[in-house]
């Protein structure tokens, strides 16, 4: 079994900063094609990541942005589900259970094994404080290899 606590620590590092002022759109953000998949990389908004997508690892333990890649490029991390986080208030501990709740599920049908059997992991980008009083509730459950960065999706991967 792997151990919770572990998680919590290394999700803490993944909080989602509130951007003071919107980016426009830029020559540092990736392009996409029809299919809105990304085709060349770039710098996108932590808010504006999505399902499919490929990042690297941010900088820092709170981020506004994070470098997005084809998936067939070298990365760390791809974005297998987003979803509304509940509650009123900002609770870090009820975001926790909500994402393992969320997460194992959907990382077992993208997987395609059992959380409790891979040797891949799952965490979650979500929003921090500031963020969630700025009305993002949207959370983003991510899946990895720990032995590192991964070429291609890890979609039924099965391992």
């Amino acid at each position: 079994m792997k151990n919770i606590m572990a998680r919590r620590v290394l999700a803490a590092g993944f909080a989602i900063a509130a951007a003071t002022t919107l980016a426009a759109c830029g020559e540092d953000e990736p392009t996409r094609d029809a299919d809105n998949k990304i085709t060349e990389s770039g710098e996108a908004r932590a808010d504006a990541i999505e399902v499919g997508d490929c990042v690297n690892e941010p900088d820092g333990t709170e981020f506004t942005s994070v470098s997005a890649v084809p998936c067939d490029e070298s990365h760390d991390y791809e974005i297998i589900h987003e979803f509304e986080l509940d509650g009123d208030e900002y609770d870090e501990d009820a975001i926790f259970t909500q994402a393992e709740e969320t997460c194992v599920d959907e990382f077992e049908t993208f997987a395609g094994i059992s959380y409790d059997e891979s040797v891949l992991d799952w965490d979650v980008f979500y929003p921090n404080d500031v963020a969630w009083d700025s009305g993002d509730h949207s959370a983003k459950c991510i899946i990895f290899d720990t032995e590192g960065p991964v070429e291609g999706s890890l979609e039924g991967a099965a391992r």
